[in-house]
């Protein structure tokens, strides 16, 4: 008793990837480091482990300059301005290599029969993000 499989009725699970306005959008309205995460889950399913890490490092880089930059706002201003440069440009660094890494490769994947995120997911993370801003601004406020 032998059985067979027929190779053309197995379908693979497609993998899903995060695309470029989903990238830009969390950058933009939530955090830098999620764009860092979101990259590097990319390079992950692309096959790119190093530029992965990397990009991973990136998002811990950007998430303490993030940090450095909030605490130092209110007291030094020319620390402010200094971190403010460096923490733009690791920013617009990253999203230029992760544009350029990952675009077309991106793409190509989905028209192949791969699937994007949901928007509802990066909806609900820039909410979430926003909600936690809301919340440290008000606990910054109460101890001031």
């Amino acid at each position: 008793m032998s059985s067979t499989i027929d190779v053309q009725t197995i379908k693979e699970k497609p993998i899903k990837f995060w695309t470029i306005p989903q990238i830009v959008l969390t950058m933009l309205f939530a955090h830098p480091a999620i764009m860092c995460f979101f990259l590097s889950n990319n390079c992950k399913k692309l096959g790119e482990k190093r530029l992965s890490e990397n990009f991973l490092l990136a998002g811990v880089f950007i998430a303490i300059l993030s940090s450095l930059f909030s605490f130092y706002i209110p007291e030094k201003t020319p620390l402010w301005y200094s971190l403010g440069t460096i923490y733009l440009i690791a920013i617009f660094y990253v999203l230029y290599v992760g544009v350029k890494k990952q675009k077309t490769r991106v793409e190509e994947c989905i028209d192949q029969g791969d699937r994007r995120f949901s928007y509802w997911i990066v909806a609900g993370l820039i909410t979430l993000y926003f909600f936690l801003d809301v919340l440290v601004m008000a606990i910054k406020k109460s101890n001031s």
